[in-house]
């Protein structure tokens, strides 16, 4: 928790897309990619998987999700 703000840190503000704009700038990403977006796809992302570790979904299928979603990057 940050201190006095009642929010677990780095889950309080909007997704940070700096490195995915720096991505698209320099080629790693399809200049029509939208790094704001793709910021907030990462992180949804990542708190779903997260949620999905907490109820005591295996590794296994952990994976399997992650492998899924990559599968998607970065048609998105």
């Amino acid at each position: 928790m940050t201190p006095g703000t009642g929010r677990v840190a780095g889950c309080g503000g909007p997704p940070r897309p700096y490195a995915l704009e720096r991505a698209v700038a320099e080629g790693e990403l399809p200049p029509g990619a939208d790094p704001a977006l793709l910021a907030r796809y990462v992180t949804t992302l990542a708190f779903g998987i997260a949620v999905q570790a907490a109820s005591g979904i295996g590794r296994g299928e952990l994976q399997a999700m992650a492998d899924a979603a990559l599968r998607t990057w970065p048609l998105i």
